[in-house]
């Protein structure tokens, strides 16, 4: 048996030898070579090896943390736009679009028609001018008799009698309404009757 232990193991020899009871002064056994190599693995000091490098992440994590991210936000947006704006920007330009706001290339079934009973001869062409009525819809006629045998819905515009009246296909009044004094507002007035229909 070998009788010196290392060093750091000194104390648990004391406390050891505190627990035996000797009627002698002899000193106690040496502690057996398993016994040590026990105590040496519980109590020994040891060093932990941390590692440095950075835990693999699946390429999941990575995409979902990209994705995380505000560039990534910002790149989508300007994808998105662009997606949208880019064949606006690239359409050619020579030939006519196939609708716009007020719905070219969408045949309407039977407009409402504005028809002119006397006035000024030059009214016509300041409502065409004006842009809020399409040349086509704007009829002059010559009395009140010709706008009744027109069959559709219309608006009658009497210049004699200063009304505005809207007929629905049945040729019931279902508007009327004064001609404006600022002849300005003649347009605003004839939308205003057209609505009604």
């Amino acid at each position: 048996m070998d009788l010196d232990i290392p060093l750091h193991l000194d104390a648990t020899r004391r406390l050891l030898s505190r627990s035996l009871r000797l009627r002698t002064n002899e000193s106690p056994p040496a502690i057996p070579s398993s016994l040590l190599d026990d105590l040496n693995a519980q109590f020994a000091v040891r060093r932990v090896v941390i590692d440095s490098a950075p835990p693999r992440r699946s390429w999941f994590a990575v995409l979902r943390g990209f994705c995380a991210t505000p560039v990534f936000g910002a790149s989508a947006l300007i994808a998105l736009v662009l997606s949208v704006a880019l064949p606006a920007l690239l359409q050619d330009s020579t030939t006519a679009p196939a609708e716009n706001f007020r719905g070219l290339g969408v045949e309407i079934e039977n407009p409402a028609r504005v028809l002119l009973i006397g006035g000024p001869a030059q009214i016509r062409a300041n409502l065409i001018g004006s842009g809020d009525l399409e040349a086509e819809s704007l009829i002059p006629v010559a009395s009140l008799k010709d706008a009744n045998t027109m069959d559709g819905a219309k608006v009658i515009v009497l210049f004699d009698a200063g009304r505005i009246q809207s007929l629905n296909k049945a040729g019931e009044v279902v508007f009327t309404s004064e001609i404006p004094a600022d002849i300005g507002q003649l347009s605003m007035a004839l939308a205003r009757a057209l609505s009604r229909l």
